[in-house]
């Protein structure tokens, strides 16, 4: 598919958060379906099903998010266990933020509740997004780069450690975070 340079240009700035929003709202679809079955169909109580909606919802959101939106390549247990881990512990923390705002604005200002909820919807998945990018996948910027632009990078880099500390030869861990925070500030110059 061959991309128009200014179409392009919008697609390398907010490709990701396009597609998280897609992502973003099949998750909420996927919640009020599995509250709906669990409450309506099944007859589970309402916090049980709750409960179980947002479990189901976090878990398709960790998956979208880890390989649609973010793309992260890595799959072996213990990363992914972290950020499993990671994902869900923002999780928690936002949803309590939710809740929270929700209380303070509806339970003691009187605002109206369903501007407050989207208000709230709006700044939890903002919040979801940044963390998801900046903290739980952050490593998968590095791991999408080709092997030439790593290899290239890994060069650069080890060239300038040589200049810098005047041996021959290089810390492969220096070089690859060196690798992550130059990918890090280039993105951020982008933005």
């Amino acid at each position: 598919m061959i991309m128009e340079p200014g179409f392009k240009r919008l697609w390398d700035k907010y490709g990701t958060f396009l597609v998280y929003m897609v992502f973003g709202l099949l998750a909420t679809l996927l919640e009020t379906f599995m509250y709906w079955l669990f409450y309506e169909v099944i007859g589970l109580s309402n916090m049980v099903s709750t409960v179980i909606a947002i479990f189901i919802t976090i878990t398709f959101a960790f998956f979208t998010n880890k390989i649609f939106v973010y793309r992260s390549r890595v799959w072996e247990f213990k990363p992914v266990l972290k950020e499993i881990l990671s994902f869900y512990w923002f999780r928690i923390l936002t949803g309590l933020f939710n809740m929270l705002f929700m209380y303070v604005t509806v339970d003691i200002l009187a605002w109206w509740p369903v501007g407050m909820k989207a208000i709230a919807a709006i700044i939890v998945g903002i919040m979801n997004y940044l963390l998801g990018k900046l903290v739980i996948f952050r490593n998968a910027r590095s791991q999408n780069m080709s092997p030439q632009d790593r290899t290239a990078l890994g060069d650069n880099l080890a060239a300038r450690e040589e200049r810098r500390n005047g041996f021959k030869g290089y810390d492969a861990d220096y070089v690859l975070k060196e690798m992550d925070e130059i990918i890090s500030s280039e993105k951020k110059k982008t933005e």
